[in-house]
């Protein structure tokens, strides 16, 4: 995980203050580094066989569940849902 991608994604967002990106950014990692999917706080996860695509370089594992729906929603309305909408992060505001 490269927390630079991460909070530029986060700030790529609009509607978030600094302190919030930051916040994110660290929850992310921290949830990463437990091995627990930080898009959806499953876990533990043994391998990371998938890549959010919410950010530019692909840069955060996330969990296959999670990767077949970022891919449902991308297919369906063209768009990735933003990193600001997981729901691991809104649910630690």
């Amino acid at each position: 995980m490269h927390r630079d991608c991460v909070a530029t994604a986060l700030i790529g967002y609009g509607r978030l203050s600094i302190g919030l990106v930051e916040k994110f950014a660290r929850d992310i990692e921290n949830l990463v580094a437990a091995c627990f999917c930080p898009r959806c706080g499953r876990g533990p996860q043994g391998e990371w066989a998938s890549a959010s695509m919410a950010t530019s370089d692909g840069c955060i594992a996330i969990c296959d569940a999670c990767a077949t729906q970022e891919t449902i929603v991308e297919l369906s309305t063209g768009v990735v849902p933003p990193l600001a909408t997981w729901p691991t992060l809104n649910r630690r505001r």
